[in-house]
C-alpha cells in the first residue's frame, strides 16, 4: 500500500517498510515507465 504523499510503500500502521526493500521497489515502478 502507498502513501498518497510520497507514494512510498507504507505498513497499515503508517510506518514505512524496510528502506532498502522500498527503494527498489521504487525504482522497478519507475523503470516500468520507461
Amino acid at each position: 500500500e502507498l502513501d498518497e504523499e510520497t507514494l512510498k510503500p507504507v505498513t497499515k500502521g503508517g510506518t514505512y517498510l524496510d528502506p532498502e526493500a522500498a527503494a527498489e521497489a521504487i525504482k522497478a515502478v519507475a523503470n516500468q515507465g520507461r
